[in-house]
């Protein structure tokens, strides 16, 4: 005889559609702003390499401040550093940028770990505004001559792209809501047979001769409950 297929528990089903509402959550959150953050790295890269052939005269870098100040958007910032992380040159014109960025983990990416580029999103001292910094580095026959970093505002996950999230969230409400429904409407069929198995087992005593059928059961099952109804 088979044995029926055990239901999981209520609280384990309810805990697995809270873990895919939670998990999906988080999950949507994380992609959008990778995302995001993707685009403006790519935005700001693609910048530094068509200044950097700009601000190379042999091999040296050449500095034409009234050019660079002219070349990028007004929400960004240019900076330029040389080999050790000094400041030649930023756009923004404020009195704090001076001195070194050797610091500044966008930096240290080059100068400390050897990569060709380094970002890092974090509050400007300088203009008081959230930033995303991108740097590259400048090579000439594999030297590093300079340092170029070229920022922004950090933009986040854009209006619209909150929407859609929010979009994307009641559709896994819903699927969580869909499961469970359909999860009790099975327990509640698993529980069901029972009604009928009883009076099958109450026959089979009363009449160990007679062969029971699901029929008779059900009719039996019907008798027993006006019975006891009356």
């Amino acid at each position: 005889m088979k044995q029926r297929t055990k239901l999981m528990s209520p609280r384990v089903i309810i805990s697995l559609v809270v873990l895919l509402l939670v998990g999906g959550g988080l999950y949507t959150a994380y992609f959008f702003k990778s995302q995001v953050l993707s685009e403006q790295q790519d935005k700001l890269l693609s910048e530094i390499d068509i200044l950097t052939p700009y601000l190379l005269e042999g091999e040296k870098l050449k500095l034409d401040e009234e050019k660079l100040d002219q070349s990028i958007g007004k929400s960004e910032r240019l900076t330029i550093l040389d080999p050790k992380g000094d400041i030649l040159y930023d756009s923004s014109h404020e009195k704090l940028a001076k001195g070194t960025r050797e610091h500044r983990p966008e930096v240290r990416e080059i100068l400390e770990n050897h990569k060709i580029q380094g970002y890092a999103i974090r509050e400007s001292q300088t203009v008081n505004t959230k930033m995303i910094y991108m740097a590259k580095g400048i090579y000439v026959d594999q030297e590093l001559v300079g340092i170029l970093r070229l920022s922004e505002p950090y933009t986040g996950i854009t209006q619209s792209l909150r929407a859609f999230q929010v979009q994307i969230f009641l559709v896994l409400l819903l699927i969580g809501i869909i499961i469970l429904s359909m999860y009790f409407y099975i327990l509640k069929q698993n529980r069901q047979p029972i009604q009928f198995i009883l009076p099958i087992l109450k026959n089979a005593i009363q009449n160990p001769e007679k062969k029971q059928t699901v029929v008779d059961a059900q009719k039996n099952g019907r008798s027993c409950i006006k019975l006891c109804i009356n």
